[in-house]
């Protein structure tokens, strides 16, 4: 039984407060913060031109006297840098919070990132729990004596598709494991195709495009939401096995049909309104988006038909990292 002495002198639990420290930004984040009614903070978001000691130093210290001014009781992190994580667990104990990290496939398959698998292995195993979006990552964090959630994508709810368009999309980060140039010769080859290429391009790639393909750049929100609403379809590529697809992700919301790299981790997770392909060659390549350009109707009704389905998996994701942070489960639309 409590005595009246330690009544008076207990502390109450802190309500919840999440943050999502990100410092590249990332919309994954947005969206992760968004599912656990947190908010988002960058420190100086347009500084990757600095060297990185520089600009990790800058971040770091903006980051500790942020959390030292809002006091959270959870701080998620993205993963890579591991930086980040290593700065946070500095200042957990002392700020009396809680970190986890959220670990892009980058964090275990890139080879900027894998020289340093120790250190990221020594940070992960001192979080209260490592967030990865498959099985495979989860293995590999399991591996290293963390806890692994899995958290396909936080955004669970459809949206609506605009009048069918005359183009297929491609989204891309023009990153090591993408087959730009492949992808280009396909719609070379495909010269009834429409296909329009997203994302922040090198300089020269417009110049090398066929006629049939547009790179659009960096495009804002809402004119990329905009752009994939009025798509015929989706087109996401990667070389490396364990790497989820945020635009894959986006085109579900949608119901948009897809052509994805044929990855352990993609086929895990998407099935209908998908053609996969097994290799990177032009040709192959051709062959699957001429397919998705003819086929998107019957394709679409596949893949709107899938949709509830993984957006209910995601759904079931959010509440386990919800349950596993303490905080209430969301209130379910009528």
């Amino acid at each position: 039984m409590k005595t009246a002495h330690h009544l008076a002198t207990s502390a109450p639990p802190r309500s919840k407060r999440v943050i999502f420290v990100s410092w590249t930004p990332h919309h994954r984040a947005n969206e992760l913060a968004e599912a656990l009614e947190g908010r988002v903070y960058v420190p100086h978001p347009h500084r990757k031109a600095w060297p990185a000691p520089v600009r990790y130093a800058i971040q770091g210290t903006r980051t500790l006297a942020y959390l030292a001014r809002t006091r959270p009781t959870d701080v998620l992190f993205t993963n890579p840098p591991f930086v980040a994580g290593a700065v946070l667990l500095l200042a957990a104990t002392p700020l009396r919070f809680s970190v986890w990290a959220d670990s892009h496939s980058g964090a275990f398959n890139d080879p900027r990132w894998m020289r340093f698998s120790r250190l990221n292995d020594w940070i992960m195993r001192r979080c209260a729990g490592v967030i990865v979006t498959n099985e495979p990552l989860a293995r590999r964090v399991r591996a290293s004596g963390s806890r692994p959630l899995i958290v396909n994508y936080p955004s669970t709810h459809p949206k609506q598709r605009s009048a069918t368009g005359s183009y297929l999309v491609a989204t891309l980060g023009f990153q090591f494991d993408e087959p730009v140039d492949a992808l280009l010769k396909a719609a070379g080859l495909s010269p009834e195709v429409r296909l329009i290429m997203t994302g922040a391009a090198p300089a020269d790639l417009a110049k090398r495009a066929p006629p049939n393909c547009v790179v659009t750049g960096w495009l804002s929100r809402a004119d990329y939401e905009r752009t994939l609403a009025e798509a015929r379809g989706v087109i996401c590529l990667t070389t490396r096995e364990d790497t989820m697809q945020t635009g894959a992700y986006e085109a579900l919301q949608y119901g948009l049909p897809m052509v994805l790299s044929g990855t352990g981790a993609l086929r895990e997770f998407f099935s209908d309104g998908v053609i996969f392909v097994d290799d990177h060659e032009s040709e192959t390549l051709a062959r699957a988006v001429t397919q998705l350009w003819r086929d998107h109707e019957q394709l679409s009704i596949d893949a709107l038909r899938a949709r509830s389905d993984l957006l209910a998996r995601c759904e079931d994701e959010i509440s386990a990292l919800r349950a596993a942070l303490g905080i209430s489960a969301r209130a379910t639309p009528d």
